[in-house]
C-alpha cells in the first residue's frame, strides 16, 4: 500500500547517510593508522605553523591559540596525526572547540589543562571504532524497519474490507435517491392534467 511503499523510500534515505559516514570514518581510520602513536614518545603535532615534538607543549600551544578565536567559525590552527586541526568558539555555552577533520569530523572541548586536552584529542580519535559500531547498530535497525516494510507492501489495509463494504453500501443509496429524482418529474406532470381536469368539472 501507499504507507509502505512512502515508509520505504524515507528509510532508503535514511539508510544512505550511516553509509556515508561509516565510509568516512573508515578513511580517517585509514589516516590514523598511516601516522599511529608511537609507544613512548609524542607523534608530534603543528599549530600555526610550528611542529611541536613534546605533549605539553602541544597543548599550550592550543591553548594559546584559543585567545583569538572569538566566533563560532572554525579557524584552521594546524595539522595532527594526517589531520587538519581548527578551533571554534560557543559563546551560548563559553566553550571553545577543537575539530579534527578528515573525511569526517571528530571534534572536543577544550578545557584548561594543556595535557587534559592532548588527552581528550587522543580519546575522541581512539573512540572512532565505537562510534562505527554505534552506527552499524542503527543501520541493522533501518534494514530490519526496511525489511517490515517490505513485507507490509502489497498487503490489504485493515480496514479494507470495511471500506469496501461501506463503499458498496454508498453506491447502493445513491443509486436509490437517482431513482427517486428520476419518478420526482413523472408525480408532478400527472398532478398538473389532474388539476385542469378538477377545473374544467367546475
Amino acid at each position: 500500500n501507499d504507507t509502505a511503499t512512502t515508509e520505504i523510500c524515507t528509510l532508503s534515505l535514511h539508510d544512505a547517510l550511516p553509509i556515508s559516514i561509516l565510509v568516512g570514518l573508515q578513511k580517517d581510520l585509514d589516516t590514523l593508522a598511516a601516522h599511529p602513536l608511537p609507544e613512548k614518545d609524542f607523534i608530534g603535532m603543528t599549530v600555526h605553523g610550528t611542529h611541536f615534538t613534546e605533549k605539553d607543549k602541544a597543548g599550550e600551544a592550543i591553548l594559546e591559540a584559543c585567545k583569538t578565536i572569538t566566533d563560532d567559525k572554525d579557524h584552521p590552527i594546524g595539522e595532527y596525526r594526517g589531520l587538519q586541526m581548527s578551533l571554534s568558539y560557543n559563546a551560548f555555552a563559553g566553550q571553545y572547540i577543537l575539530t579534527m577533520k578528515g573525511e569526517m569530523s571528530h571534534s572536543v572541548d577544550i578545557g584548561t589543562s594543556a595535557l587534559g586536552n592532548m588527552t581528550r584529542i587522543d580519546n575522541a580519535l581512539n573512540n572512532i571504532p565505537v562510534r562505527m559500531q554505534n552506527i552499524e547498530g542503527k543501520l541493522e535497525s533501518l534494514n530490519q524497519q526496511m525489511a517490515t516494510a517490505r513485507a507490509e507492501l502489497g498487503k490489504p489495509f485493515p480496514q479494507e474490507a470495511e471500506f469496501r463494504q461501506k463503499s458498496e453500501r454508498l453506491a447502493e443509496l445513491d443509486a436509490a435517491l437517482n431513482m427517486d429524482n428520476a419518478h420526482k418529474p413523472q408525480t408532478q406532470e400527472q398532478e398538473k392534467p389532474n388539476k385542469r381536469n378538477r377545473e374544467e368539472a367546475r
